[in-house]
């Protein structure tokens, strides 16, 4: 069963294939799912095709963005041309993506994060010392 969505904004879209152009969802759940210029909170599909479009959590094997964002992307492989996302994981990634956080990025801030906490705690217990 197909959608096309032709609404302004749907709360929930649930569908084999959904196609949504200049229009809006909350959540949509679908095999695959193919954007233009619309957007969604959250998208959870096999596949999912997205063009000068966003979305703020993407759930998927397949990942086709083009002049597109997302906030959280997790799949198996991305497929990007001038595309954003700010948190990203995947195993494979393909084209020009922007991330702010990826994986080895995620594990050096949170190993830098921890050696600043080890040391601060260092230097409260040194300074609490030198007072007694």
């Amino acid at each position: 069963m197909g959608v096309e969505e032709s609404r302004e904004y749907a709360e929930e879209v649930v569908a084999d294939h959904v196609v949504m152009a200049q229009s809006g969802a909350n959540s949509v759940r679908a095999e695959q799912v193919d954007m233009q210029q619309a957007g969604a909170v959250s998208i959870a599909a096999d596949r999912v095709a997205m063009e000068r479009s966003g979305a703020v959590l993407i759930r998927s094997q397949d990942v086709e963005l083009t002049r597109a964002a997302g906030w959280i992307v997790v799949a198996d492989r991305v497929t990007a041309n001038d595309a954003s996302a700010c948190f990203l994981v995947a195993r494979s990634v393909e084209g020009n993506v922007k991330t702010f956080l990826d994986v080895k990025t995620a594990i050096g801030l949170g190993a830098g994060l921890g050696a600043a906490v080890v040391l601060l705690g260092f230097l409260i217990r040194l300074s609490g010392r030198r007072r007694d």
